[in-house]
């Protein structure tokens, strides 16, 4: 389907709901969309647009924690003790 046609049919559906406010910018047509399907991508292909401190945001270290396995935190916390020594 051409791209052209998607906004416009996208467009019509909007503007036929109540409520919509005018102006509707592109960009905000573009955020709308890429929120109505976003289900349709795994999570792998949306966190792969992300860096790591971007993804980590807003968690707390008990919960960063908790996704690692106990020998993965203790070869970190290793790690440091020996660069602290030196």
């Amino acid at each position: 389907m051409d791209d052209g046609s998607t906004v416009i049919n996208q467009l019509l559906q909007k503007y036929s709901l109540e409520g919509i406010a005018m102006p509707y910018t592109m960009e905000q047509f573009r955020k709308d969309y890429v929120k109505a399907h976003l289900g349709d991508l795994d999570p792998e292909e949306i966190l792969s647009r992300f860096g790591a401190e971007d993804r980590l945001k807003g968690l707390g270290a008990e919960e960063i924690l908790r996704a690692l396995k106990i020998e993965e935190v203790e070869a970190y916390l290793n790690k440091l003790k020996k660069k602290k020594r030196h």
